[in-house]
């Protein structure tokens, strides 16, 4: 039996275990094969970046094993410029393990086209398949521009950081019942 409009609650204990809830007479899962995992690395300190169309770590990196991810990496930016024209920092996922950028990660964190003396916050999820266990990295560098003041920066600390965060999506396996009202 089918119903439309099913609406069910799911809860997971320590073990990730799942336990399933409905209003009577619902069609809703009776067991499940549910596993999530996750993580996060932080940058430790604060990354300079002084060369134009070169590629930093920052620190933070994370050891995935096989399967599909949501990765965010999220990073903190500071420039200083003297004069009008485009500079900012750019962040990227780098897989270490098979020495490749990921394609399409990434991301302008902080940009200015004035002169300037700014900070901003970026990120970005993408989505990750992984074959074999793999270290991915976070890497920044900065837009190619004569106008910087000091080395623009990537910075991680109490003010903002800058990091790798993953949740693995398994497989999930369901078992169905429809639930009745007991005549308790």
């Amino acid at each position: 039996p089918v119903n439309p409009e099913v609406s069910a609650k799911i809860s997971a204990d320590a073990n990730n275990a799942a336990t399933f809830g409905s209003d009577s007479g619902l069609y809703v899962p009776d067991t499940a094969d549910l596993s999530i995992t996750g993580g996060v690395d932080y940058a430790d300190a604060s990354t300079s970046l002084a060369a134009d169309s070169t590629w930093y770590a920052t620190g933070a990196q994370v050891v995935l094993d096989e399967g599909g991810y949501l990765v965010t990496m999220f990073a903190h930016g500071y420039i200083e410029t003297s004069a009008a024209g485009r500079a900012g920092v750019i962040t990227r996922l780098y897989n270490v393990t098979d020495s490749a950028a990921v394609a399409n990660s990434e991301t302008l964190i902080v940009e200015d086209d004035n002169t300037c003396n700014k900070e901003g916050c970026g990120s970005s999820v993408a989505y990750v398949e992984i074959g074999a266990s793999k270290t991915l990295r976070l890497e920044a560098s900065r837009i190619t521009s004569a106008l910087y003041v000091s080395a623009p920066t990537v910075l991680s600390n109490t003010e903002g950081r800058s990091g790798i965060s993953y949740i693995r999506i398994s497989s999930l396996t369901i078992t169905n019942h429809i639930l009745t009202e007991s005549g308790d």
